[in-house]
């Protein structure tokens, strides 16, 4: 490219970052100054946010330049909670840097992730970590400024080398290779600290199988910039599970029961705001609701003439689907179950989908975006899990059922209790009524168009044959209900 035809911002940001890091910092903060006086807010660059808030978490201190770095420190601890290890200017960056090429060839893991760089540190326990199954894109984003970076760069204590944006999400990559993500989020502050407290006492006892919010140098978990909040955390390295594979299907069960198992005797941050606990019974009331005031506006929107009569051919079974779920919860068993769980509370991820769920290259699932986590009954996340196994394989089997059950009940085994409320949650027609719901409300259909919705909602009347004969096998021999 003509060095004309560069931006000024881009010829700013290169004579920027390829000088000294105590020079780089003392001279961008007195630029930072005059740039906000002089630059009108409509001419700002759309990525500054994003760039002052990465400063702020990997920044190094003000320093001479001459000031030699440190030549050795000890390396964070795999396990230890972040409030204890924040990136300060005399520790050292943590030399161990190993290609993920050699991993992923060792791992037979997807040829399109060989390029991502595996972060530093050690990870022998399965701490390797990421949020997206893409690798980082090959070039540095042409719209990238210097003020996001000014932000995020001060929290951590370490060089940045790139961001990208990659779904939704920015992707710091820093000069000694390591990875982080950084989000924008509309969760309030509270409940990050919240999140970022327990995702670090999950790691302690012995959960390695997530991410973990980073802290800034101020011990907290986020940053706020321009009214908007933002927060830090360990770039997973993964790609997305396969719920089809028997294999990766237990292994999800199998990290989904580690997580609930590990969080029983959680200490909640008196500061923090802890999340509502799942009402499983008031959860299917109220999808209930929804359900039948779906299908009365059905006969009142344009919808075609074969699925209105599909609808009202399916509606009877599918509000006796509804009752049958309400019913299964009143059962004594799942009712002491469910007020054991009110006894000694535990967590639920929630966030059962196949782009955050996240097979590692050496075989285990890692969970990725925690905000959806709370309190909930067990065998809910295993619901979801089943469920979603169910619709991607395209018919509901009890051969497809084994995987996840039986690696589920190995970490701890299910009561009886625990099998009505997943009889319950698996008998409630959730697809259906999702999808008629966003029919009734145009609003939030998230769909492309309406002929994908009406392919969607064909399929998934179709299935519901198979999963009627399932749910009848799954009552006579698991719940021995009739």
């Amino acid at each position: 490219m003509n060095a004309g035809n560069v931006p000024p911002w881009l010829q700013t940001l290169w004579s920027e970052l390829t000088k000294p890091p105590a020079i780089l910092r003392q001279e961008h903060q007195e630029r930072t100054v005059e740039d906000k006086e002089s630059m009108p807010e409509s001419q700002a660059d759309p990525m500054d946010n994003a760039k002052r808030v990465a400063r702020q978490f990997f920044a190094v201190d003000h320093q001479p330049a001459s000031r030699p770095r440190p030549k050795s420190t000890k390396s964070i601890k795999s396990g230890a909670p972040y409030k204890k290890a924040h990136f300060h200017s005399k520790i050292q960056k943590n030399p161990l840097k190993k290609p993920l090429p050699s991993v992923v060839r060792e791992s037979q893991a997807n040829p399109e992730t060989a390029n991502i760089v595996r972060p530093s540190g050690s990870h022998q326990n399965g701490a390797m970590m990421r949020n997206t199954a893409y690798a980082p894109p090959k070039e540095i984003n042409p719209e990238i400024s210097q003020p996001l970076e000014a932000t995020i760069h001060s929290a951590y204590k370490e060089d940045i080398a790139h961001i990208h944006r990659v779904q939704g999400i920015w992707q710091i990559e820093t000069s000694s290779g390591n990875l982080y993500a950084l989000k924008k989020t509309r969760l309030n502050r509270a409940r990050i600290l919240f999140l970022a407290d327990t995702l670090d006492q999950l790691r302690e006892k012995g959960f390695a199988y997530g991410t973990r919010i980073l802290r800034t140098q101020q011990g907290l978990p986020y940053v706020v910039e321009n009214g908007a909040t933002y927060y830090a955390s360990e770039w997973l390295i993964g790609e997305p599970v396969r719920l089809t594979s028997t294999r990766q299907a237990g292994s999800c069960a199998k990290t989904l029961a580690k997580l609930y198992e590990r969080s029983l005797d959680i200490i909640s941050n008196k500061n923090s705001v802890i999340p509502g606990t799942f009402d499983v019974n008031a959860d299917l009331e109220a999808k209930k609701k929804a359900l039948l005031y779906s299908l009365h506006r059905t006969s009142h929107t344009s919808i075609a003439k074969d699925i209105e009569h599909t609808i009202a051919e399916h509606a009877t079974r599918l509000e006796a689907d509804a009752g049958r779920a309400l019913s299964l919860l009143q059962s004594s068993d799942a009712r002491i179950t469910l007020n054991r769980f009110k006894q000694k509370p535990g967590l639920c991820y929630f966030n059962v989908t196949s782009k955050h769920l996240l097979l590692h290259p050496s075989g285990f699932i890692q969970l990725a975006d925690f905000e959806e986590m709370r309190y909930s009954p067990r065998v809910v996340d295993l619901a979801h899990l089943i469920r979603h196994i169910m619709q991607e394989s395209g018919t509901w089997s009890n051969v497809t059922l084994l995987a996840p059950l039986i690696a589920y009940n190995r970490t701890r085994p299910l009561s009886q209790g625990d099998y009505l409320i997943l009889q319950a949650m698996l008998t409630f027609p959730f697809r259906i009524e999702n999808l008629l719901y966003q029919y009734v409300n145009q609003g939030d259909v998230s769909l492309s168009s309406r002929e994908q919705w009406l392919k969607t909602f064909r399929q998934a009347i179709f299935q519901e044959e198979s999963r009627h004969e399932f749910l009848n096998e799954f009552a006579k021999k698991v719940t021995h209900q009739a």
